[in-house]
């Protein structure tokens, strides 16, 4: 047993996408403790976490502009994202990529063939 977990299912993949459309968290005005808060989220590795850093960071980005750092800190936490959305969807990363940017510009999940499911099981480790 390596601790490696299942792909994402769609109903999973949504509540991931929700998360990136969910109102922005109380943001650290501090932008050494914003960068920490954020790189701590990254490296937990948990895909929820890692979609509120994007969320934020893009966010921001759209708002304020970032630093080099954070511009940095924004595409590494992306990739994770859009490769579980790739290979849960079975499309290119190019592709995953467009979904994430649709969801974060408040495309409706249900016309992106996200429609809401009663599962509630994570994804199992293997």
């Amino acid at each position: 047993e390596i601790g490696v977990r299942e792909v994402y299912d769609r109903a999973h993949l949504r509540r991931l996408l929700e998360v990136v459309q969910e109102p922005t968290g109380v943001e650290e005005k501090q932008w050494s403790r914003r960068m920490k808060a954020n790189q701590e989220k990254v490296a937990s590795g948990l895909l929820e976490q890692i979609a509120e850093v994007v969320r934020d960071l893009g966010r921001r980005r759209d708002t304020k502009g970032l630093s080099m750092a954070e511009k940095d800190m924004f595409r590494n936490a992306q990739a994770p994202l859009v490769a579980e959305v790739a290979l849960a969807l079975e499309i290119t990363e190019d592709e995953a990529t467009e979904v994430l940017e649709a969801v974060a510009n408040g495309a409706s999940l249900d016309e992106l063939g996200f429609a809401e499911t009663t599962a509630d099981a994570e994804p199992a480790l293997a």
